[in-house]
């Protein structure tokens, strides 16, 4: 599933919930309309328009009753904000129901054969460009390999849990990843904890997880380590993935599966 359905049916269940409320506040709210007359520049006076016996009748509202009227202000606001919402609604529903994302090999495969051959070096099949990658080798980290202590679903050895839970989400989540990849930043080499291929535009993501962030000192190089990134053109939700995590509070593991289909699906 694409993130732009993803999107479309979160925005959709809060448009439900909206529309629920909504129509409670309608139905608990004074039946009628409102009607205001002015004149001049200050003075006005409001009047409840209702259907009575089959006639229309404005019944004026006295000031010490001016809360009636903005009860019906209100319900009017809820009205008409409920049919936006509606709107939205159904442009939702539509996208939802019809929108699909169309791989290369799903365009290559409608088009002529003999057309295709003519272009397939330039233009990437991402099912085998994913599966080249995931097979290829890749120069890891060789530092304290000791510290490898957790095992994941996917049989690699990580340094910690919350590593652990991050890898086995990407693993149930079909995304491709290596562990402590060797990239070149200004011509330094790092090996941040994830590197991601996202398995449909082949963009290469960096993930990065701070588990120590109570610790002051580990919390200065965290920074530090951010500010390499950013020197070396990696941008915050677009090329990187930060998570954090504090003494009282732990990697959720539903947050990690949560990012990744933001990212990912």
């Amino acid at each position: 599933m694409s993130n732009i359905r993803i999107i479309a049916e979160k925005e959709s269940e809060k448009i439900d919930k909206d529309l629920s409320a909504l129509r409670k506040v309608i139905s608990g709210s004074p039946s009628g309309k409102l009607k205001c007359n002015k004149w001049g520049d200050a003075r006005k006076s409001y009047y409840v328009v209702r259907n009575v016996s089959g006639k229309v009748k404005a019944e004026y509202i006295p000031v010490k009753e001016r809360e009636l009227a903005r009860d019906l202000a209100f319900r009017d606001f809820c009205i008409k904000k409920v049919k936006i919402l509606k709107t939205n609604q159904k442009v939702l529903t539509s996208l939802i129901e019809k929108y699909e994302p169309f791989p290369n090999e799903v365009v290559s495969g409608s088009m002529n054969p003999d057309h295709y051959l003519l272009i397939k070096d330039t233009v990437p099949n991402t099912k085998e460009a994913v599966m080249e990658w995931k097979t290829a080798g890749y120069e890891k980290n060789m530092n304290r390999t000791d510290a490898l202590v957790q095992r994941t679903l996917c049989g690699i050895m990580v340094r910690s849990k919350s590593e652990a839970i991050i890898a086995d989400q990407l693993y149930n989540h079909g995304i491709p990843f290596r562990y402590e990849s060797l990239i070149d930043i200004n011509e330094k080499a790092y090996y941040p904890d994830f590197t991601i291929l996202h398995p449909r535009t082949l963009k290469q993501i960096v993930w990065e997880h701070f588990g120590m962030m109570s610790n002051p000192s580990y919390r200065y190089n965290a920074f530090k380590k951010l500010s390499v990134y950013s020197d070396g053109g990696l941008k915050l939700d677009t090329d990187l993935i930060v998570t954090f995590e504090w003494n009282d509070s732990p990697l959720d593991p539903l947050y990690v599966s949560a990012i990744i289909e933001h990212f990912f699906e």
